[in-house]
């Protein structure tokens, strides 16, 4: 993905040589013109996905937006009615499957930008996450588990070491004819 990253840059720089104009519009124009033509030479070009990769960076920035302010709406909930009854604050060991130092980096800070959660450690062989959260119950660590491993697939399909849910599909559905 870099290297076609790096020809999408080089494209809408000779993009913008071309026209005679250096200026951020006009890069921004060869950058989405570059993306176009990397997207139908897909196929010749061979190799990842860019194209779909780059929708996908787009969707986990929009969705960690939304968790991001659900999450701060409520711990800014919680301090403002001074509702301790429901703060039970907790550490939880969240098993990881990732094959790269980027990708646990990645949840890592993901985890410790949400409010109310903060990444405390990880295991030397970069198989656990220790993680505290306000919210620990009985009841809910098993949910909470299941919300970083949803975390964890999405950022494995934004660097490219796993594949969206849908192709998933897809592959499982056209095997099973």
């Amino acid at each position: 993905m870099k290297s076609k990253f790096l020809l999408n840059i080089l494209l809408s720089t000779v993009w913008a040589f071309v026209n005679g104009s250096l200026d951020v519009s006009t890069f921004v124009v060869g950058f989405i013109l570059g993306y176009l033509v990397l997207v139908l030479m897909q196929p010749l070009l061979g190799g990842d996905r860019y194209g779909y990769r780059f929708f996908y960076w787009i969707y986990l920035f929009l969705w960690f937006c939304r968790e991001l302010l659900m999450s701060s709406l409520r711990v800014a909930k919680e301090v403002i009615f001074m509702n301790e009854d429901r703060i039970e604050p907790g550490v939880i060991a969240i098993p990881l499957d990732f094959d790269t130092e980027a990708e646990v980096t990645f949840t890592a800070n993901f985890i410790t930008l949400t409010p109310g959660t903060l990444s405390i450690d990880i295991s030397p062989d970069l198989k656990t996450l220790y993680i505290h959260d306000m919210y620990i119950t009985d009841g809910n660590v098993d949910e909470q588990i299941r919300q970083m491993k949803e975390v964890e697939h999405r950022i494995k399909v934004a660097l490219g070491s796993a594949e969206p849910d849908y192709l998933v599909r897809r592959r499982r559905d056209a095997s099973s004819r």
